[in-house]
């Protein structure tokens, strides 16, 4: 029997911050931590392997409800994450992808999921953080999709009986490690993507521009992309080029209601009365996410 207790703990009092900032409404937060290391066979080994300690290297991701922080997108920002408000983890990361959930067809409340690499060291230990914060869930219910063709003046049509809609932000690093990086691995950001799913069903009547397969939106199609939560706060997307339309269905045995996948990506410039015109993601803060100032 050990001679004090072990403490155990929860994850009852987890919370986290970014660039000294407290982040609201965490759901979860997890990190891994690993060394590259290096296996050496030579003469000297008697046909068996060694090895040297490599470079260090760690990520994470967490979930939260709600839209993400514009801030995410910030070089090296520094993350805390707290296990009980006095012990945990920090060190400064770079923010690989964003993923926002909407899903409209089970009214469950908006989230998204963070993935993020470290750029230097991660420290154990000391991380004190704590959630002070009143949760403010957004609704999915209520939420909408509205679609524009690119113009100086863009007139929205609302894309009828949308169900889930996935909008994944991505920014992957590239990775370096040198005589300055004290043995971990570091990173500098690389550009910024995005791709945005929309599941929907076709509408059998007529309005809404009458869409039906043939007036959903086609592979090659560039739009504008408006995306409301509940709380009528909004996405922008200038723009967006669709990429296919995957998953329809008509299945007579079950006669489930007919559905499809509506896939799209960033297309940061498009042509306006002839004139290359670069786009914009507006975020739900009225927060320009890109084009950085």
């Amino acid at each position: 029997m050990p001679e004090t207790a072990p403490t155990t703990f929860s994850g009852e009092l987890g919370a986290i911050s970014i660039g000294g900032n407290d982040y609201a409404m965490i759901r979860n937060w997890k990190i891994a931590v690993k060394a590259d290391n290096q296996a050496v066979v030579d003469s000297a080994t008697s046909g068996g392997t060694t090895r040297l300690g490599g470079n260090m290297d760690w990520s994470g991701s967490f979930v939260a409800d709600g839209h993400p922080d514009a801030g995410l997108w910030e070089e090296g920002v520094a993350f805390v994450g707290s296990i009980d408000g006095a012990k945990g983890a920090y060190g400064a990361i770079i923010v690989e992808s964003v993923r926002v959930n909407i899903d409209i067809s089970t009214g469950a409340p908006i989230t998204h999921e963070v993935a993020f690499s470290g750029s230097g060291a991660l420290t154990l230990g000391a991380a004190v953080e704590a959630d002070a914060s009143v949760a403010t869930p957004v609704p999915s219910i209520g939420g909408k999709v509205e679609l524009a063709t690119p113009a100086a003046e863009q007139s929205y049509t609302e894309l009828a009986q949308v169900q889930t809609i996935t909008l994944e932000l991505k920014r992957p690093s590239t990775t370096y490690a040198d005589s300055s990086s004290a043995g971990y691995t570091k990173r500098k950001r690389g550009p910024l993507d995005w791709t945005c799913s929309i599941k929907v069903g076709p509408d059998s009547n007529t309005g809404n521009a009458a869409y039906g397969l043939e007036g959903l939106p086609q592979p090659k199609d560039v739009k504008s992309i408006k995306i409301t939560d509940g709380n009528d706060t909004t996405w922008i997307l200038d723009w967006g080029i669709f990429d296919d339309i995957s998953d329809i269905e008509v299945n007579r045995e079950t006669q489930q209601v007919v559905a499809c996948t509506l896939n799209a990506s960033m297309c940061g410039t498009t042509d306006i009365a002839t004139v290359q015109t670069l786009g914009s993601i507006v975020d739900p803060a009225v927060a320009t996410v890109w084009p950085e100032a």
